[in-house]
Parts: C-alpha cells; sequence; structure tokens
C-alpha cells in the first residue's frame, strides 16, 4: 500500500505552520516501530503490572491485513525507540513480543504487547503511556498527531468526520480529516498517534493522504457521504479513530469476543 511514500513536505514544522503556537510539545509516548510512527499506550483499566502496548497503524503491521479481515495475536519481535519528551531518542530501546490485533477494516490500527510491564517501562525508560480515549473525536477539534519516526509534531483542527474514506479496497469509517495549514504530514508518519489537545487522549492515528492520481486507489482515498456523492481533494490528509479498541480490552486483555466489543472481527 502505497501511503506516504512520495508525499511533497508541505509544511516543515509546528512552529512554523501549527494552528497552535506552543513554545514546546511533550513527545512522551512517542515510539519509532518499523519505519512507522506510534505510541506506548494504555486504557483507563489498565495497571502498571499489565503487559506494555504500542499502537500504531494496521499497515504498518509486518503482516498487512487483507480487507475486511483482522489479525490476532500472532509472535512477533521487534525493536521499538522511545523519543524523550524533548522529541530526541532515548538511548534504551524495547523489544515487542507478538502482534496482538490488526485490522484496516473500519480502522487502520495495529496494537503490539512489550515483553515487558508499564511499569518496567517506565522504570527503565521513563516513558509514560498515553490514554486510548473511550470517546468518539468531534469535528472542530484541536489536535496534536506526535510522529516518533520524524521527531516531530503536527498541531490543527478536525476540519470535518469523514462517513466513509475509500482508498483502493479498503473502506474506514468516520475518518478525521485535518484542517489545513498545520497537519500536512509526511512518508513516516502513518501511525502516529492523533491527540485531543484539551485532554492528552489519544482519538486516532494518522494513516494516509490524498496525493493525486486515480480516484479512491492507493495514495488517492476518496470521501464517501451518507448520500453515497463522493469527493476527493490533493492534499487532503486523514487519520483513523480508535476509541473502539477501549470496548474490547477486559481484565488487562484484549479480546475480540468480549460482549460489547466493537473492533472489526
Amino acid at each position: 500500500m502505497k501511503i506516504y511514500r512520495q508525499m511533497i513536505i508541505l509544511c516543515v514544522a509546528l512552529m512554523t505552520c501549527g494552528l497552535s503556537q506552543a513554545t514546546s510539545v511533550d513527545m512522551n509516548g512517542a515510539v519509532n516501530l518499523n519505519g512507522c510512527s506510534g505510541a506506548l499506550v494504555r486504557f483507563s483499566s489498565s495497571k502498571k503490572s499489565d503487559q506494555a502496548l504500542i499502537l500504531s497503524a494496521g499497515h504498518c503491521a509486518p503482516w498487512t491485513p487483507e480487507p475486511f479481515d483482522y489479525i490476532i495475536h500472532k509472535k512477533y519481535q521487534a525493536v521499538v525507540t522511545f523519543l524523550k519528551s524533548d522529541g530526541t531518542d532515548h538511548l534504551q530501546k524495547a523489544k515487542t513480543s507478538e502482534l496482538i490485533y490488526a485490522t484496516m477494516t473500519d480502522t487502520d490500527v495495529a496494537l503490539f504487547g512489550l515483553n515487558e510491564t508499564y511499569q518496567e517501562i517506565e522504570d527503565r525508560i521513563g516513558s509514560k503511556a498515553l490514554l486510548i480515549s473511550e470517546k468518539p473525536a468531534k469535528a472542530a477539534d484541536y489536535i496534536v498527531i506526535l510522529s516518533g519516526q520524524l521527531h516531530k509534531s503536527y498541531s490543527c483542527q478536525i476540519e470535518a468526520l469523514v462517513y466513509n474514506l475509500i482508498e483502493g479496497d479498503y473502506v474506514w469509517q468516520d475518518s478525521l480529516r485535518y484542517a489545513r495549514p498545520g497537519c500536512e504530514v509526511v512518508g513516516g508518519t502513518s501511525g502516529s498517534p492523533i491527540l485531543n489537545q484539551a485532554t492528552g487522549e489519544i482519538i486516532g492515528l494518522n494513516n494516509t493522504g490524498n496525493q493525486g492520481g486515480k480516484m479512491c486507489s492507493d495514495g488517492s482515498p476518496c470521501e464517501v457521504s451518507k448520500n453515497g456523492s463522493v469527493y476527493a481533494e490533493v492534499g487532503f490528509n486523514y487519520g483513523q479513530q480508535v476509541y473502539s479498541l477501549a470496548t474490547c480490552f477486559v481484565r488487562g486483555q484484549f479480546n475480540l469476543n468480549f460482549p460489547g466489543c466493537e473492533s472489526f472481527h
């Protein structure tokens, strides 16, 4: 899937083009994994003794999920690089033990398990997990996108919620379209956590942008409204919501069979 591979840099940094002109952005929790961005994450019921979790995009997983399919509990080892609050690399790294869940249907998400607990990560590296929101995002929310791969952040508002976003054979629901200027994301930002600026909670993951070409194809996603109208514009960038993950996390485990689980399965 050719997402973000050849995008032209339209915006160089938060301080020159971000909507929010804060003097700095805390990059705690941001990580680099498989050449993509991601984050150390937790759920509201997570305990410090639980297995630590990494969240990234489904298309950043080692096995790309097929349309209308998902991957669950596959052993997988990879190195995760953590960022300090100032955006520089930690000397200490961590390793994944498994790909817990990944899908590119309805949303674009991959959840990895580390071979350490939250407490062990905090004690050894100092990184603290970001909370995954249990509520859907809203249009006009102010957001911050943290890229652990590029060591930078972007800031803007959610311009619109897109009923369906189609890219090739993949269909995503309630996608987040970013306002411009501020969130002109580029290659390497796939999987970056999207934080609600007011709460600091993760409401989505950065996943694609329209680079032009054939409508509704790889690199050129199109928006489909509830009444079926189709629209696309070069330069529009998007993220996918993740609140459904929280409905499947029970007693320290991600469980698709839990009653009320809304993640695709």
